[in-house]
């Protein structure tokens, strides 16, 4: 009993030990919060993931746009993931085009409009439009490529336009589209050089194309390409108005889980290594989705002499071409003359 005080007919507790008991107790129910926090969290960002990498056939609705969002919405946002009704076409070729329908062993169908041109074309550009986008996005860049004599092949990606499936990978899987449009290419037109235009995801997937598949196109143009998806996620967040982490790499660890990867490893600089082949990298440096620092990777990551960088003064994350349509084409069209084949 030395543990125990006696007053009157009662066993007293020394404090020392009522103390000890409460910190006990405060220790286990800290924990059981810290444990309900973290499985909800992450349960959050397995939700988020999953709807941000999968597409419906809404009837009507908009695509979400993290920057015009009421705090509440991003809120939302940020736990559900809100839904992403699936891109469609907004227009079609003002130049002389035929469907093409590319079958494939990874993704369904994909489709896509081929330029009819002169016997005298000897090259063909793909154009890669980006996330939440359609090929439909590219009829700018497609209209200058074609005035330059190129044939041009424009497709949706898979779970976009009018392509089968409705899951999206940023980029991952989506180097297995480019790789099946390159082969296409390459047996429709095998005299052809081949060239690869990218903007957005779809940079990021004719790069990864190029690592994965050992392409070998005569020219690469990659346009605001983030470099890791681990970037792209954080500045997603970053858009919300939301902490970056542990947010961000919860999305990325979760999104590559359900998707059959490693989000962590989805990386642009990595890509680059492997091209053989001139690399146009163009960026706007007002650009909220894609930092200096990550095109500055990519651009150090590019074998010596390889590749050529082009900044747009003040424009963010949409079409250059739309934007600043002087300045890029020529600055697209004077790298053109320098390393496409006479």
């Amino acid at each position: 009993m030395a543990n125990q005080l006696y007053r009157g007919n009662h066993i007293s507790t020394p404090p020392a030990k009522r103390i000890n008991r409460r910190i006990r107790r405060l220790i286990i129910s800290g924990g059981c919060v810290f444990l309900l926090a973290f499985i909800l969290l992450n349960l959050g960002a397995a939700l988020h993931a999953h709807r941000l990498t999968r597409f419906a056939d809404y009837p009507s609705g908009a695509r979400p746009v993290p920057e015009a969002m009421s705090a509440w919405d991003r809120l939302t946002f940020a736990v559900t993931g809100g839904f992403a009704p699936k891109s469609r076409l907004k227009a079609q070729p003002d130049f002389p085009f035929e469907p093409i329908d590319i079958i494939t062993t990874t993704s369904g169908t994909l489709r896509g409009w081929q330029s009819i041109s002169s016997p005298g074309t000897t090259a063909t550009i793909i154009l890669c439009h980006g996330h939440g986008a359609t090929r439909s996005a590219l009829l700018t860049e497609a209209d200058f490529f074609r005035g330059l004599g190129l044939r041009v092949v424009m497709f949706d990606f898979r779970a976009h336009g009018e392509s089968s499936g409705d899951v999206c990978s940023i980029g991952y899987h989506e180097a297995a589209d480019v790789k099946a449009v390159y082969d296409y290419v390459r047996a429709a037109h095998s005299a052809d050089h081949i060239l690869l235009y990218g903007i957005s995801m779809g940079a990021v997937a004719s790069a990864r194309a190029i690592a994965e598949y050992d392409l070998q196109p005569t020219a690469l143009i990659l346009e605001m390409p983030f470099n890791r998806l681990l970037d792209a996620v954080r500045a997603r967040v970053r858009l919300m108005k939301l902490p970056a982490e542990p947010a961000s790499s919860l999305l990325t660890f979760w999104g590559g889980v359900q998707l059959g990867f490693s989000g962590f490893d989805l990386a642009t600089a990595d890509y680059v290594k492997s091209a053989a082949c001139p690399i146009l990298l163009q960026w706007g440096t007002a650009d909220q989705r894609v930092s200096k620092q990550e095109i500055l990777a990519i651009k150090n990551a590019a074998p010596n002499g390889t590749l050529h960088l082009e900044t747009y003064p003040g424009l963010g994350h949409s079409s250059l071409a739309k934007k600043a349509n002087g300045q890029w084409t020529k600055n697209v069209h004077q790298w053109l003359s320098r390393n496409l084949p006479k």
